[in-house]
């Protein structure tokens, strides 16, 4: 198929297809390459869609022009809020992720989305930790900083809240020791709500 879409018609396209949730990335990612134009997905219903995944889905709550409304609204909001949305077929998109069984069609991202695709390494623990483990969750993150590695995890209290504040920590040590701030590592935050919506607060700064 010859591809005529825009950039603003293809992010459109992307966030639309982001928000069915009863397709997974595959399908979603199968109906993106068989669309001519906005128009024709908007257009489709269920059993079209069904044929065109070759899945039989079950009768379900589907208002496509609410969801491009929606859509819509995501994309201003987002332009708005300096929000960057990555789809799935970007080159920014992680590699890691993009193999995995089920990922998310598109990725909301804040700050140097380059970093996703950059050396990084993941990190989760428990809320409640101790104060051994706080230490050992910081000098993880420190030391991978260190070691120019990325260091990625969700944003809760405890394990993951000190594994970012190491790596940031070794940032702000490199000035002080005369490395090149540019071979640290970053702190990259995987959030379980809107992006707009830190939680828990005291680690929105």
């Amino acid at each position: 198929m010859h591809n005529t879409l825009n950039n603003d018609e293809t992010l459109l396209i992307n966030v639309f297809l982001s928000r069915i949730q009863f397709l997974s990335c595959k399908e979603k990612n199968l109906l993106k390459k068989n669309i001519d134009n906005l128009s024709k997905l908007v257009l489709m219903s269920i059993e079209d869609i069904s044929l065109q995944i070759q899945r039989y889905i079950k009768k379900t709550n589907w208002d496509s022009q609410e969801n491009l409304r929606m859509s819509k609204v995501v994309i201003h909001y987002c332009k708005l809020m300096n929000i960057t949305i990555l789809s799935y077929d970007d080159i920014n998109y992680p590699e890691l992720l993009r193999q995995t069984d089920n990922p998310p069609f598109v990725l909301y991202c804040r700050g140097d989305y380059s970093l996703l695709v950059n050396k990084s390494v993941s990190v989760v623990g428990s809320r409640r930790v101790s104060f051994a483990g706080r230490k050992a969750a910081f000098s993880f993150g420190y030391d991978a900083a260190i070691d120019g590695c990325n260091v990625v995890s969700g944003l809760a209290n405890g394990v993951d809240g000190f594994v970012h504040q190491g790596a940031i920590e070794a940032y702000f040590d490199s000035y002080e020791k005369g490395i090149d701030s540019k071979k640290i590592g970053r702190t990259i935050a995987v959030l379980p709500s809107s992006i707009d919506d830190i939680s828990p607060i005291n680690h929105k700064k």
